[in-house]
């Protein structure tokens, strides 16, 4: 619920904050010599960066595609999530088995969180060209669902 009222409030840019802070908050776990508070916090800090992250998307792509293909589109990203859930612990798993050490582990973590954040800076930045702003709420005024499909159409 909080991150949908700071994504309501600032835009599309607060998944982008979300993915690197997610990203940062991972690859610390890593760190050698921490506390147990700060270990805590970073874990803590990682999980709900990447869940709101992922939930941000998720309300994103309701404002940006039309109803026709939005359940679509959501279902699919659910749906490559699910398989990223099946893979993560397998390549953890070979990381673990190969003696990868815990800061470099870590750092392999954080890559898909980075991989998110370029990509959430790219769809920002594509919204506040195509539609004149990154706020929901703007865009949910300003954008009918004929130039929702053009979009798409564009994009494709």
């Amino acid at each position: 619920m909080l991150v949908s009222l700071v994504l309501g409030r600032f835009g599309f840019a607060v998944i982008a904050v979300l993915f690197a802070f997610a990203a940062l908050a991972i690859a610390a776990i890593g760190l050698p010599g921490l506390s147990y508070m700060t270990m805590a916090s970073a874990v803590m800090l990682s999980g709900f960066c990447t869940l709101g992250a992922q939930f941000g998307n998720n309300a994103a792509a309701g404002m940006l595609y039309p109803t026709s293909f939005r359940s679509r589109g959501v279902g699919w990203a659910l749906g490559i999530g699910r398989f990223g859930s099946m893979l993560g612990p397998l390549i953890g798993g070979l990381l673990i088995g190969q003696k990868v050490p815990a800061q470099q582990f870590f750092l392999v973590a954080a890559v898909p969180m980075g991989v998110g954040l370029i990509a959430s800076v790219s769809v920002a930045r594509l919204c506040y060209r195509r539609l004149g702003g990154v706020h929901l709420d703007e865009m949910a005024e300003r954008v009918s669902p004929k130039s929702k499909e053009t979009l798409l159409a564009e994009s494709s």
